[in-house]
């Protein structure tokens, strides 16, 4: 008779630093492309794939990254 094993589910999985950062990185730099394309201005697609991130960040949980982009448009 076969060993019978228990499914155990795991919570979700935390990234490693590195590895978010990289995945940030590539979503503002998508969101970006894709808003020069609609907009043709460097400056409002950038405001626009501003309002996307954050948009997404909010809505995935993701507060502790919001803060960072702020900080960096202030500068």
């Amino acid at each position: 008779m076969a060993k019978q094993t228990k499914t155990v589910r795991k919570g979700p999985q935390r990234a490693q630093p590195a590895r978010t950062t990289l995945a940030l990185g590539d979503l503002v730099s998508e969101a970006f492309e894709q808003a020069f394309e609609i907009t043709h201005d460097s400056r409002q697609a950038a405001a626009l794939a501003s309002l996307v991130v954050q948009r997404l960040l909010c809505r995935e949980g993701q507060g502790r990254y919001i803060d960072e982009l702020a900080s960096l448009e202030a500068a």
